[in-house]
């Protein structure tokens, strides 16, 4: 039925929308971490995480471990600055 070529995305919405009671996103702190809850009609419970896009990147999960090592290397195709002669 969902890969039926009858049947519309309208149709598919509706379906949907038949077969899901709750949808639960909470992010994991600041982070680009969501967690995802489905709760379908009769009880059923399927989890997961997504990804999701961050405006800075110490919100990244990541970003602790990684915070040192970036700020003591240079950029990809940077070159080293001097400082003017006195």
């Amino acid at each position: 039925m969902w890969s039926a070529p009858t049947t519309t995305p309208a149709d598919r919405k509706e379906l949907l929308r038949i077969l899901i009671e709750d949808v639960t996103v909470a992010v994991e702190g600041g982070s680009e971490i969501v967690n995802v809850d489905i709760t379908w009609a009769g009880g059923h419970r399927t989890s997961g995480k997504a990804v999701r896009p961050v405006g800075r990147l110490d919100q990244l999960s990541y970003y602790p471990a990684s915070a040192p090592a970036s700020r003591n290397s240079p950029a990809p195709g940077a070159t080293a600055r001097r400082s003017p002669a006195r």
